[in-house]
């Protein structure tokens, strides 16, 4: 599905959603609650991913991203997509949503150093283990949960 579809999707379920915001976790579970297997969502708009995603070629103001959602309300499980591969481009893109270059030294050093050409994507073990195990808190899936009651593991 497109972000585009998806915002359909929420607005036909009831939810007032514009476009151009991020979904969050209830517009997730709806939607993961629509399907039996897991799906994508791509193309979302530029300036929600706070990776700094390409921008898709043909079609202005949308990213080169997906996120990977898990059926029956687990929500999403996987995120991924083109990184920005242009020095110059990437900073004028962390100056453009105020993040800090001192931050992100390290990033653009290793963007100079190796040919990232490549795409990528990052799985959230806890989450794909949570659905896998039809578990109803992702603290059973974790080997350390953590609580906002226990600051230390």
């Amino acid at each position: 599905l497109t972000y585009d579809e998806v915002v359909e999707m929420l607005r036909e379920g009831g939810y007032d959603v514009q476009w151009g915001v991020a979904l969050q976790w209830e517009h997730e579970e709806y939607l993961s609650l629509q399907f039996r297997h897991p799906f994508f969502i791509s193309e979302f708009p530029v300036g929600l991913e706070t990776y700094f995603y390409e921008s898709h070629p043909d079609k202005v103001g949308l990213t080169l991203s997906v996120d990977l959602l898990a059926p029956e309300g687990y929500g999403e499980i996987s995120t991924g997509g083109i990184p920005t591969r242009e020095i110059g481009k990437l900073q004028t893109m962390m100056e453009e949503v105020d993040v800090s270059p001192s931050g992100q030294e390290w990033y653009v050093k290793l963007k100079k150093m190796v040919d990232t050409s490549s795409t990528g994507f990052a799985l959230g073990v806890e989450r794909i283990t949570q659905w896998i195990c039809r578990l109803e808190d992702i603290r059973e899936a974790s080997a350390f949960p953590r609580s906002i009651k226990d600051l230390y593991p």
